[in-house]
């Protein structure tokens, strides 16, 4: 039997999909790996303090530019299930069920990449959410480091 093993020891591969995050800002791909900015240098722990609004305004931006992706994804879901059922409406009669042009509406290809794409910024919006978590409870580890440091640094 295998023995158990941490996500930070796992195969680079792996790492590669947990750690790293791709957004695109209008036209412009951003590529981050979440694990650099979630570290703590010990030595540096005053300087990294400092950097900490810094870094997390820059991750909450993003998070807030990939929720406006979601919400405009969710929109033009929402027009094409609408396009779609006015279209078979008119096309096939009133004479056809709900359930048949529901049916009808989720075999639409455009919708279902619509629909795809909406899944993939979720996926990176709740990836970014939990960034945000992570740098949060990294400020509150340093604070608590730095009064260590500040100790240490009086009795040397």
């Amino acid at each position: 039997m295998d023995k158990p093993t941490s996500l930070l020891e796992v195969a680079d591969e792996v790492q590669e999909i947990l750690f790293r995050i791709e957004v695109n800002l209008k036209g412009n791909k951003i590529v981050c790996e979440t694990r650099e900015n979630l570290k703590i240098d010990y030595d540096e722990i005053l300087f990294e303090l400092e950097r900490m609004p810094q870094i997390y305004h820059a991750w909450s931006q993003m998070y807030s530019e990939v929720k406006e992706q979601v919400n405009v994804a969710d929109k033009k879901i929402r027009r094409r299930r609408g396009q779609l059922t006015a279209h078979i409406i008119s096309d096939m009669g009133k004479s056809m069920s709900r359930g048949t042009i529901a049916d009808l509406v989720e075999c639409d290809d455009s919708l279902l990449t619509l629909e795809a794409d909406l899944f993939r910024l979720q996926k990176l919006a709740g990836k970014l959410y939990f960034t945000l978590e992570s740098l949060k409870m990294k400020s509150e580890h340093m604070r608590s480091l730095c009064g260590f440091k500040r100790i240490e640094m009086q009795d040397s």
